[in-house]
């Protein structure tokens, strides 16, 4: 990526000092190039709770299936995409399944997050 200003400066160093006083500078970025540029978010691999969602994506109704029955899930929080707690269930004291309505929720891309007596794990669901 090269950065360059409209007086084909050689060198051109940006601080807040400058270029503070001189009206007719601007900048222009060229030649830039992405390369193996993943834009996404994955699923958290190492947690401590061990959970499925399904079906996902969900209408109407959410379901969590604990993966070891020896666990168990004490509270349930789910978050938008900008991290707003939309859901929120403590006290849950799940040992194998649980399922909530989620009609109520606006399409999109959420975060179901199950905490145990270990820690935690979190998984991602798409509301239609």
């Amino acid at each position: 990526m090269k950065l360059q200003n409209f007086k084909n400066d050689s060198t051109v160093v940006l601080d807040s000092n400058t270029y503070a006083n001189d009206p007719e500078v601007y900048f222009f970025i060229d030649d830039v190039s992405v390369v193996d540029c993943t834009v996404g978010i994955n699923e958290i691999q190492n947690s401590s709770v061990y959970f499925s969602v399904s079906p996902n994506p969900v209408k109407n109704k959410l379901t969590l299936q604990l993966q070891n029955t020896k666990q168990k899930i004490t509270a349930i929080e789910i978050t938008n995409s900008l991290g707003q707690k939309v859901f929120e269930k403590s006290n849950a004291n799940i040992t194998n399944r649980f399922q909530t309505d989620v009609s109520f929720l606006q399409s999109g891309v959420y975060f179901v997050r199950a905490f145990g007596e270990d820690g935690m794990g979190v998984r991602k669901f798409v509301k239609e």
